[in-house]
């Protein structure tokens, strides 16, 4: 509650509907509910685009604690489910609007494209150049935190955390980074 982008918790934004449910998922995979983490997780790949990078720490952690074996892969299967989440957010896209592309459009538009977006970058009044600052500091405790959960061998918090940071960053600019790093709650842990 005091981050300093806590707001968008309140606000009609995805975040609080994500946390919850990125929370949920970590939670019961760590409880070894598979199934139910892949279907708490498909409904967060549905509330956010990076709710399918849920899947990769997910499947790293089934791997490293009960080993690679055929079990392990069969108990793995339900995780399968955070994917799909993304792949019926693009065909709704599809099928509603013609275009399953239409959320890169969008974001695009908003300056948001995997190509580096230098209007960014340019300062031209000392608010842009604060708030350059403040993201970038945002970028920061981000990524150090990310490095201190791969000292304390938490790796499957270190993936999902390095991974939402590192599609923000790839976007090609670091505008509303506070909002990407509030909903990444290894942080608070």
């Amino acid at each position: 509650l005091i981050f300093p982008t806590a707001f968008f918790l309140n606000a009609i934004y995805t975040e609080s509907l994500f946390l919850f449910l990125s929370l949920a998922t970590f939670y019961l995979a760590f409880d070894k509910k598979y199934f139910w983490a892949g279907a708490i997780g498909f409904l967060a790949a549905l509330t956010r685009i990076t709710g399918i990078l849920l899947f990769l720490p997910l499947i790293v952690h089934l791997i490293t604690s009960e080993g690679l074996n055929k079990n392990s892969l069969k108990k793995s299967l339900p995780l399968f489910l955070i994917p799909l989440g993304t792949i019926c957010f693009f065909a709704y896209h599809w099928i509603y609007f013609g275009d399953p592309l239409l959320f890169f459009k969008v974001e695009s538009a908003w300056g948001r494209s995997f190509a580096i977006n230098k209007e960014h970058f340019t300062f031209l009044s000392n608010a842009s150049f604060a708030n350059f600052i403040l993201d970038s500091a945002y970028l920061f405790f981000g990524s150090l935190i990310t490095l201190y959960l791969c000292k304390l061998k938490k790796f499957s918090y270190a993936i999902y955390m390095a991974s939402t940071i590192g599609v923000a960053v790839a976007t090609g600019t670091f505008m509303s980074i506070g909002r990407y790093v509030l909903i990444l709650f290894p942080i608070y842990l």
